[in-house]
């Protein structure tokens, strides 16, 4: 079963990204986040992302495989790179079980997650379930220079954390967070 999810970035307060296929939960493609924002600073960041054109009409899905290689390039070369546009899916709560975008604004990196039921904000985009619940996409925690090592470990154990410290911190940073 497939854990799809979310990439993207935030420029001029404007998110844009891709859809994701395949192991997006935080052990698997959190941990490629990480690395990819450990590794380089904001402005190499931003070097990368300027690069990135997303094709919205995409009939053939001639650019969909190229979010499966995105990791593995050197993003420290500037590289004009062509992907699928993705951005409405961060939107879909039922679907997209998790995201991260890259803030360029704020040089942090915001996580999502889906199956919420409340919105965090007035007016959010949701997916309405079979049953007519609204499903939404929510930022649960922002991930800094300074916590990184935090979001380090709780990626890689996410199993075995999730309960205590996942959950508690994904609940703490919505409670201060969240504006209905």
């Amino acid at each position: 079963m497939s854990t799809r999810g979310f990439v993207g970035f935030r420029k001029n307060g404007e998110i844009k990204g891709w859809y994701n296929h395949f192991d997006s939960y935080y052990e698997g493609l959190g941990n490629k986040v990480l690395e990819k924002y450990k590794k380089h600073n904001n402005e190499e960041l931003k070097n990368f992302f300027n690069n990135i054109t997303l094709v919205k009409n995409d009939p053939e899905d001639k650019y969909y495989d190229n979010h499966k290689v995105i990791f593995k390039k050197d993003w420290s070369i500037s590289q004009p790179i062509i992907l699928q546009d993705g951005t409405e899916f961060l939107n879909d709560g039922i679907f997209c079980e998790y995201g991260y975008v890259f803030n360029l604004d704020s040089d942090t990196v915001e996580v999502y997650r889906g199956f919420f039921k409340i919105p965090q904000y007035k007016g959010q985009k949701g997916t309405k379930g079979y049953d007519g619940t609204m499903f939404y996409v929510n930022k649960v925690f922002e991930i800094t220079r300074d916590n990184i090592e935090i979001a380090q470990e709780i990626f890689d154990n996410e199993d075995t954390l999730y309960n205590e410290n996942i959950e508690y911190w994904e609940k703490e940073y919505i409670s201060n967070y969240t504006t209905k």
